[in-house]
């Protein structure tokens, strides 16, 4: 089945499926490629998206170690050029409080690992996926809707009935919902997320560098004279000659929406702030903004399965949300291919396996990201303790490198484990 805008039969089809996909993003495509690994009959349903905008920021995702290797066997980190990835050996976070300002340096080799993360752009990422797509046919098994004809979900006994306006109706026995926040699929089975507003508006733009050194990230995590912001300059592989940066500038909405029209503002305050470490930056994009908020949906329903940021958006100063999306995905057809012959793919105990071994991980960091995110809320006390630290840490080497080297294994373990 291939439905496409403009072709549709007069006539609905009747599909029954073992899974269906609602979702046109990273982790909805991951999950379809799951499925048909595992032989899975499944259907993709997903949004006609129109061309963003010319003036839009590209997004760029920081691809953690444990992901690259399930993108790999699936054939799709493969198809990546080395120009399309940037390595990231370094982060460098810089902790303020007060006038009192303390670094952190964070090193993949001081850890014993290859590297932290690596950093490919969205586009790049979602062609190799539907390069990869397109060659194991998965693209055959897919219905496109408009906002006219968006998807209503209907649960039946044995499943869940996905109708597409005069499309199709689907009957699926799992149903996999990778739509991002604010899901109207989810919402129809009354899987509505708990919200929480940060108050807080993210500027983004590309920044080019002509020094920096290109395999390190770096981030500033501002005090109660900076808002509590977060600064992040995330290295993207280079152009030519020079180095490029993708700026995460969260602050509060306020005062994100006083850069609006001011480019040139926007970069003196960014290069004052970051000083001379990354050399004399330029901007190459437009600016652009968006508002910052979590949002935490149960991960299950009887015959549905909440992935990525439909079940949990998080803040985005660790950078991890696409890669907690695609350890839903692994997670969740993990337990699939570990089922007992004898169980559906919807068995409600094979739903609560996946939500058990979810809930930990994806939880931890969430509460970690969004105690850090609302520092200004800390108690005096609490502040003080994580500079004293810090400045112990700079201080004393012998308590410092194994501090920090005990903090890159932690993340990795904890990320090796919630696959």
């Amino acid at each position: 089945m291939q439905i496409k805008n403009g072709h549709q039969p007069a006539q609905p089809v009747i599909s029954h499926v073992d899974v269906c996909v609602l979702g046109g993003g990273a982790v909805g495509m991951m999950a379809m490629l799951l499925a048909q690994q595992q032989g899975l009959t499944a259907v993709h349903v997903l949004p006609n998206l129109q061309a963003l905008p010319a003036d839009a920021v590209p997004r760029t995702y920081a691809i953690a170690p444990q992901v690259q290797e399930a993108l790999a066997k699936v054939g799709v980190w493969s198809l990546l050029q080395a120009n399309q990835i940037q390595r990231c050996e370094h982060m460098r976070v810089t902790w303020q409080s007060g006038d009192e300002q303390e670094p952190l340096h964070l090193s993949a080799a001081q850890a014993g690992v290859a590297q932290l993360c690596s950093f490919v752009g969205e586009d790049d990422l979602l062609q190799a996926l539907q390069t990869v797509m397109t060659v194991t046919r998965a693209t055959q098994q897919q219905v496109v809707y408009t906002t006219e004809s968006f998807p209503l979900l209907q649960p039946i006994e044995e499943g869940v009935r996905v109708n597409v306006g005069i499309q199709a109706s689907i009957h699926a026995k799992l149903c996999v919902i990778a739509e991002g926040a604010g899901s109207r699929a989810a919402q129809q089975l009354n899987l509505e997320p708990t919200v929480y507003d940060y108050a807080h508006s993210a500027v983004v733009a590309i920044l080019h560098s002509d020094t920096a050194a290109p395999n390190t990230a770096w981030q500033w995590l501002g005090g109660a004279l900076q808002g509590h912001d977060v600064l992040a300059l995330l290295p993207l592989p280079p152009q030519g000659q020079n180095a490029r940066y993708g700026l995460v500038w969260s602050q509060p909405t306020p005062q994100a929406k006083q850069w609006i029209g001011k480019d040139h503002a926007l970069l003196t305050a960014v290069q004052a702030r970051v000083g001379a470490d990354l050399g004399q930056l330029s901007l190459h994009s437009a600016l652009q903004q968006f508002p910052i908020y979590k949002s935490t949906a149960e991960f299950t329903a009887q015959h549905v399965a909440l992935v990525g940021d439909t079940a949990h958006k998080i803040h985005p100063l660790a950078g991890q949300g696409l890669n907690l999306g695609f350890e839903d995905v692994m997670t969740l057809f993990e337990v699939l291919a570990q089922r007992e012959s004898w169980r559906s793919v919807s068995d409600q105990r094979l739903l609560e396996r996946y939500e058990r071994r979810r809930n930990q991980s994806a939880k931890a960091m969430d509460g970690l990201v969004h105690v850090i995110a609302n520092r200004g809320r800390w108690p005096l006390w609490l502040g003080s303790l994580v500079m004293k630290g810090l400045q112990l840490q700079n201080d004393l080497s012998m308590l410092g490198k194994p501090l920090r080297s005990a903090i890159v294994k932690g993340v990795v373990k904890t990320k090796a484990e919630s696959i």
